[in-house]
């Protein structure tokens, strides 16, 4: 019997699950997975806990799992009101750990677990306190260590530059905090999200760290080849958060650079605040009619526009788990990304092209020349179309989740020999 710590852990997959990737949809394929193999109990935040309550209403789990949530105290309505940083409110999570903490202790003395695992946040900075049950402690997949290139700051808005060097001090005091040396120490194994991850995890915590990037695919899907043969022009697809670490304005510079010499249509999908920005330099270079800005698109509508696409252009300079390219892979769709961070672990020569990692003017070049070769060479397109949809196949959920199954498979093995 084992216990999953999934502070955000939301139901459902396909057109109205959470958005791909996201921390909700990451605990719920979690579960399900272990769930193949496991007696499981899963405490999760209150929001989950009344989603999943009302989806098992219509939509059992096939095996045993129990679901609870933490009763909140006076202490979690006060810090709910403690004004957010830009991503989350760090205090009331931190409390709500505790409270999970003490739950979870409740419930180890009444069912004696196998082991825990800390699956949700996919932040490093928050290990939570489960490592103090005095029993097999799984952290991870984690990530959050990957800064923003240092060469690509010159340029930005001065505001931009100063949050993306915080960001990096951050990182680096984040790893030296006692409590978070202290759960990397205990973990009986320790799953980064990404090589960049792997890298400093190792040399901050001086301990082994297993590769596993955090997301993956609930199924593949096989592409139509006729449409890398096609006439017509070369369909690059863009997808991402519309802020600064995504780096979009490399693509729209490199597409200016081509001018008519390649015939291109450019479809951007997402928002973000630099998105007024973007659309205003997109239209100033001149990209008109040629480059549209989709928003948002839904999860029912996301595989139309992957069907539509010959390529992935994937400029993220700082994102752990490359969500956007596993989705592209999925569909079969080469991807032209950078050599850096989650998109390095997961393309390869066999499904993409890979960019180093130097300075803006040389990275748009790099970008030009991949498109203006790719669209002379449909050939290649279809080859590396079919790589992808080879290389998807490794990021299964079953996959991942067979991965994980054996570790908690080793750990209860070992627990029940030790006892």
């Amino acid at each position: 019997m084992l216990l999953l710590m999934a502070y955000e852990c939301m139901p459902g997959r396909g057109p109205e699950a959470p958005g791909r990737g996201s921390e909700a949809s990451i605990g719920w394929g979690r579960v399900l997975e272990a769930a193949r193999e496991f007696e499981l109990h899963v405490i999760v935040n209150a929001e989950s806990f009344a989603a999943i309550e009302r989806h098992l209403a219509t939509n059992p789990i096939a095996g045993a799992v129990h679901f609870h949530t933490p009763t909140p105290d006076a202490l979690s309505h006060l810090l709910k009101r403690i004004p957010r940083l830009p991503d989350r409110n760090h205090a009331a999570y931190r409390h709500w750990q505790r409270l999970a903490c003490r739950l979870a202790r409740d419930l180890h003395r009444t069912h004696c677990f196998s082991l825990v695992h800390q699956v949700t946040r996919t932040t490093f900075r928050e290990p939570g306190y489960t490592w103090q049950l005095g029993i097999p402690y799984v952290w991870g997949p984690v990530g959050g260590t990957q800064s923003f290139p240092v060469a690509f700051l010159p340029g930005l808005p001065w505001i931009e530059q100063v949050k993306l060097r915080m960001h990096a001090f951050f990182n680096r005091r984040s790893l030296r905090r006692r409590p978070v040396k202290i759960a990397a120490q205990r973990a009986a194994v320790l799953l980064a999200a990404n090589s960049t991850n792997q890298r400093d995890f190792e040399i901050a915590f001086r301990r082994p760290a297993e590769l596993l990037i955090e997301s993956a695919l609930d199924s593949t899907h096989s592409p139509d080849p006729a449409k890398f043969h096609a006439p017509g022009p070369l369909n690059i697809l863009w997808s991402g958060e519309l802020a600064t670490p995504s780096a979009l304005p490399l693509l729209l510079e490199a597409l200016a650079d081509l001018g008519h010499e390649v015939d291109y249509r450019l479809h951007v999908l997402g928002k973000g605040p630099r998105e007024p920005e973007w659309k205003e330099l997109a239209r100033a270079l001149g990209l008109g009619g040629r480059c549209k800005f989709l928003g948002r698109v839904s999860n029912g509508a996301r595989p139309t526009q992957f069907q539509w696409a010959h390529l992935l252009v994937y400029t993220s300079l700082r994102d752990p788990s490359a969500t956007a390219v596993l989705e592209a892979l999925s569909h079969g769709v080469p991807v032209l990304c950078f050599d850096h961070q989650s998109a390095a672990d997961i393309v390869t020569p066999a499904c993409g092209i890979k960019l180093p990692v130097t300075y803006p003017a040389h990275a748009i070049l790099g970008i030009a020349s991949c498109i203006r070769a790719l669209s002379h060479d449909r050939a290649r397109l279809l080859r590396l179309s079919a790589g992808a949809s080879a290389r998807a196949r490794l990021y299964l959920w079953s996959e991942n989740g067979a991965r994980v199954n054996s570790i908690y498979r080793s750990l209860a093995l070992a627990a029940r020999s030790g006892r």
